[in-house]
């Protein structure tokens, strides 16, 4: 203590005392293994600073006396690299001697001494077991040589009390001749952590931890920290231009954001929340980038960066911060995701989000469309992991439809069952590579004769999504590529086939059926084709095609299964098929039609089929149909 002779000096009876036996343990603990980085101790001793002026703000309130009002409310740190000495001081309530020796000689009220009684070694050494209780001073051993403590109590008449240690084992407290009131904490850094008595250090971590606490943090006699914080604030008196710049600001990003929550909640916790929805995301194999971007505050001071605990996974790409006001820290305010807290918070900010979606859509359809252009996948992953918000998350899908002008995706479930007809009993959808594949669906023709909608899915999870719900305001979601819809085409007072018409349709699908008996599960008559010449469709209490197509994108290995081929008895191809097998049972044209037909309606499906066998089989129906119109020197239907 050569450079404090002066200060010594003037100590009246100064007292060496042992830590309680916790605390030596803790120091022990702390030192070797607690802190996964030693910068932390600036923002602990940050944090203990600011609930001291916090105290003292709550004072001024309340005293009457000119002297609670004398000293500006503040934090002041000094550097000295020559003497790798760190000096802060604060302006906040102080302490007298006992309070210095309750909170600092020993862990007072904490259950410390019991807690670590029945922790074994290895636990010891774990700062997720350690950390349950608030003891953030002791972190400056792990940089520190020794540490002085000169502190005034902002009680009448208190006397200014002077604390120094090495942090091995004893501590020595005095009286101290005269100090202002608040708390002066002098550093004597250990020789490797001289990098700490270097301002453009301190300054780096102030603002990268502390940033936004409520009082001056000044270095060399300026402030280096913001004051201000944002989220804070009246959102009424917040401009859209400051909620831009502090974005960019937080996400290093160029753009402003496409969407902004900005929300402050008493119960269950008193927090504010400030969010935002990017204008893009970067993707990788067609699934957005989920890079976490929301930090954690307690009181304005930085506990976790890029906190993935806060949010569901499906959400993880919202940017911004959540500051609540009393957390449940432990000792290296590093543990909170640990606590089961956290998942009230999360469900908290979930819930908040998806209602901030649902008044987006309903005040700004054209905003939300862009959303959902962006985010819309992350959200049906949502459905199908977050059973708890499923209902919030339903009214939010959006789809594409037969109704639609273009392929923007506008139509909720609610809008389409708005418009069912009065006759109508369930949701009929359609999945597709896109739209315009789609319009062209042979699927489609008996739903545009009865002009009734049909959704369209073009992302492979919208039909997992509507298989698992089932229903939607009690109406059944049914494919429309499913066999035996109820649907027809037929008119009552459409003229019936004749006799021998139908008995030449029924030999041919007799012998198609043999012909492919090797791909489709059956070939029969259809009832709901009007322009088509066949269509391929699910057998019922198959899976969709949605669902296999889906399946198959996830395991290589996956067989789609068989589907009924279905005939259009009236199309002219088929008319003709059925004459020429008539007159030639086993004709070649006929199988290679069948297996050509079949291809067709594969292709019309997006599924795969076989060039080098469809070749052939094209050539030979082309050969047939020159060699019949030779014969009869008129020209044959050409499939």
């Amino acid at each position: 203590m050569t450079e404090h002779a002066s200060a010594t000096s003037q100590e009246q009876q100064p007292q060496s005392h042992e830590f309680q036996a916790e605390v030596q343990q803790l120091l022990d603990i702390l030192v070797h293994s607690l802190y996964s980085h030693k910068e932390i101790f600036l923002r602990e001793l940050l944090s203990n600073a600011v609930d001291a002026l916090d105290k003292m703000r709550f004072e001024q309130l309340t005293l009457s006396s000119s002297d609670a009002a004398s000293l500006p409310l503040e934090i002041r740190i000094e550097c000295d690299e020559t003497k790798g000495r760190l000096t802060m001081t604060d302006t906040g309530v102080g302490m007298t001697r006992d309070e210095l020796v309750e909170n600092i000689g020993t862990i007072a009220r904490s259950g410390t001494a019991r807690y670590l009684s029945h922790l074994s070694d290895e636990a010891k050494q774990d700062s997720n077991f350690i950390g349950q209780f608030g003891v953030g001073f002791y972190s400056v051993f792990m940089v520190a040589e020794k540490v002085r403590i000169i502190t005034c109590s902002y009680r009448p008449d208190s006397v200014p009390v002077f604390w120094e240690s090495d942090g091995r084992g004893t501590y020595t407290i005095a009286q101290h001749a005269d100090s202002p009131r608040g708390t002066r904490i002098e550093i004597d850094l250990k020789k490797d952590e001289n990098r700490f008595a270097k301002p453009q250090t301190i300054r780096e971590i102030v603002q990268k931890h502390s940033n936004y606490v409520p009082y001056p943090i000044k270095l060399a006699g300026t402030a280096i920290n913001e004051v201000s914080a944002l989220w804070r604030r009246p959102k009424q008196e917040i401009a859209q231009e400051d909620y831009q710049e502090f974005y960019k600001f937080i996400t290093g990003r160029t753009e402003n954001p496409l969407s902004i929550l900005h929300f402050s909640l008493d119960t269950p916790y008193q927090l504010h929340a400030l969010l935002y929805v990017p204008p893009q995301t970067l993707d990788f194999m067609g699934l957005p980038e989920m890079r976490p971007t929301l930090s954690l505050y307690s009181r304005r001071v930085l506990i976790q960066r890029d906190c993935k605990e806060l949010l569901p996974d499906y959400l993880h790409f919202l940017a911004g911060l959540v500051d609540v006001e009393d957390l449940p820290l432990n000792i290296s305010r590093e543990g909170f995701q640990r606590d089961r807290n956290l998942q009230l918070l999360q469900k908290l900010l979930t819930k908040k989000f998806l209602s901030h979606l649902q008044e987006t859509a309903k005040k700004d359809s054209d905003l939300y469309s862009r959303f959902y252009r962006i985010f819309g996948h992350t959200l049906k992953q949502g459905f199908q992991t977050d059973f708890g918000n499923r209902d919030r998350i339903v009214p939010l899908l959006r789809f594409n439809s037969s109704t639609c002008d273009d392929d923007h995706l506008s139509v909720s479930l609610a809008n389409y069952v708005q418009r069912m007809k009065d006759d109508q009993k369930e949701i009929f959808y359609l999945c597709g590579a896109h739209r315009e594949s789609l319009l062209r669906s042979p699927h489609l023709e008996v739903f545009r004769a009865k002009e009734i909608e049909v959704l369209f899915l073009t992302d492979p999870m919208d039909d997992l999504v509507l298989t698992t719900l089932q229903t939607f305001q009690e109406k059944p979601f049914a494919a429309a590529d499913q066999a035996d819809l109820g649907l027809t085409v037929q008119e009552k007072d459409e003229e019936e086939e004749p006799l021998s018409s139908r008995a030449r349709l029924d030999r041919l699908l007799v012998k198609m059926g043999k012909l492919l008996e090797s791909r489709v599960v059956e070939v029969r008559q259809s009832k709901r084709l009007k322009k088509s010449p066949c269509a391929l469709v699910n057998p019922q209490n198959s899976a969709t095609a949605g669902i296999q197509k889906l399946m198959s994108l996830m395991d290589k290995e996956f067989q789609l299964s068989r589907r009924i081929l279905e005939i259009n008895g009236k199309h002219p191809i088929i008319r003709g098929l059925a004459q020429i097998h008539d007159k030639e049972p086993n004709a070649p044209v006929i199988e290679h039609a069948a297996h050509l037909l079949l291809d067709s309606a594969m292709l019309q499906e997006d599924l795969p089929v076989a060039p080098r066998e469809m070749a052939p089989r094209l050539e030979s129906v082309l050969e047939e149909l020159t060699r019949l119109r030779a014969i009869s020197g008129t020209t044959p239907p050409t499939p």
